[in-house]
């Protein structure tokens, strides 16, 4: 990348893509690229979130005022009972209680204004992370890629409902004071009609092609994905598959 002048962001040693089963390796399959003035730090989350790649989080040089943030706190409760086996018998019980509690306990920066956190949900996806470190430190093996599916399927769900949630809420809310411009806005979330911030569009209308078929081309190439856990492969072969339809079209 040298004739574009363009360096690497990446750590070596920390990769992006999580192995599924102990016989792989854990590999680094994405790449960032940026200008050599661009001041970036760049990291992974801890969490693939039901994915097989690392999420990649870049801290960018701020040229205006980072808002504020406000400490939240949540109690892990699925870790609390275990603190509290560790604690010394010999003390009074709210002693060890308060101890575990303190112990539990974890902090979170959130921007000020932004709604609290729900705090089950993020014990759901606290749980995700544990199950994830242990199905990596542990060998991969069958039981613990199930216990890592268990609490993914759990956080997920809880998520939806919670989603759903707010969807009743918003539409709760609606009354005859009801700004048109909040109107506007949910009436093209339902109808998704967003606002397309690039050319596929216009590409698509001055060509005649449809925007997906033109980009089904390029997905393999840009956007590798792998089988599922438990998916199995396709048995037929490209060239096969071409014949096949040509024979279907004749």
């Amino acid at each position: 990348m040298r004739h574009t002048r363009l360096e690497l962001l990446n750590v070596p040693e920390v990769p992006m893509r999580i192995a599924a089963f102990a016989s792989q390796r854990d590999t680094t399959p994405d790449l960032t690229w940026a200008s050599p003035n661009l001041r970036g730090i760049w990291q992974t989350r801890p969490d693939t979130l039901g994915s097989d790649h690392l999420p990649i989080w870049i801290t960018l040089q701020a040229l205006q005022a980072i808002p504020e943030k406000r400490q939240t706190t949540f109690v892990k409760w699925d870790t609390f009972p275990t603190v509290l086996n560790e604690t010394d018998p010999a003390d009074l019980i709210y002693t060890r209680i308060g101890t575990a509690l303190r112990k539990a306990t974890t902090s979170v920066l959130v921007k000020d204004g932004a709604p609290t956190p729900d705090l089950h949900l993020l014990n759901l996806w606290a749980s995700r992370l544990q199950a994830f470190q242990q199905f990596r430190k542990g060998g991969r093996t069958p039981l613990l890629r199930s216990r890592l599916n268990q609490a993914t399927a759990k956080a997920r769900k809880y998520s939806l409902q919670l989603s759903r949630d707010n969807w009743h809420r918003h539409c709760a809310a609606f009354n005859a004071q009801t700004g048109l411009s909040k109107v506007l806005k949910t009436f093209r979330g339902m109808q998704d009609k967003k606002k397309e911030q690039n050319g596929g569009p216009e590409h698509s209308s001055s060509t005649g092609h449809h925007r997906d078929r033109s980009c089904n081309p390029g997905r393999p190439t840009f956007l590798p994905t792998t089988p599922a856990w438990g998916e199995a492969k396709s048995a037929v072969s490209p060239r096969h598959d071409a014949s096949r339809n040509e024979h279907q079209s004749k």
